[in-house]
């Protein structure tokens, strides 16, 4: 039953994982592995307030697939609409030490998503405080980026000034 519905979430047939993986959660629902793939599998047919639950509990399973679980997870949120929420998650996800790298990589490509969502909805103050947050983290580039957003949505001194602090972290100035 695992390996049909592996299958039909490779082929894209979305419906028909989730309805397998709700089923084998509710058999083993200690399995973390489950537990992903069905909130995965609702995460990509739309489902976002289900495919919440499924991979809110997936993370607190503790598993080996928790971390990709909450990266998931803030991408649920992230297209459900609720950036705070997502901002949260990975403020946890990059808090974490043992990070795979291949992993870290897709950490930082969705932050950078978020990072163009708060700039699209010009959000000035929320991108401020997330680079100050990465600054104080010593993770300059990411905060250079969400300085620079901030920038291009209001010119103002602060940002400058933040974005010329940063630049010298980077070894830029």
């Amino acid at each position: 039953m695992v390996a049909r519905a592996e299958a039909s979430f490779a082929r894209g047939d979305y419906a028909d994982a989730s309805a397998i993986f709700q089923r084998l959660t509710m058999a083993q629902r200690n399995n973390s592995m489950f537990w992903f793939n069905y909130g995965a599998s609702l995460l990509e047919l739309g489902k976002y307030d289900d495919a919440i639950n499924a991979l809110r509990y997936a993370v607190r399973m503790h598993g080996k697939l928790r971390y990709p679980a909450a990266l998931y997870l803030a991408e649920a949120y992230r297209r459900k609409g609720e950036t705070n929420h997502a901002n949260v998650v990975m403020h946890w996800l990059l808090r974490q030490k043992s990070m795979p790298p291949q992993l870290l990589e897709e950490i930082l490509q969705l932050n950078e998503r978020l990072a163009e969502a708060s700039r699209s909805l010009g959000d000035f103050d929320e991108l401020v405080n997330l680079g100050i947050w990465e600054y104080k983290n010593h993770r300059y580039a990411l905060a250079y980026s969400y300085f620079n957003g901030a920038l291009q949505i209001q010119r103002s001194w602060d940002a400058f000034l933040l974005i010329a602090l940063t630049k010298i972290e980077l070894g830029k100035i």
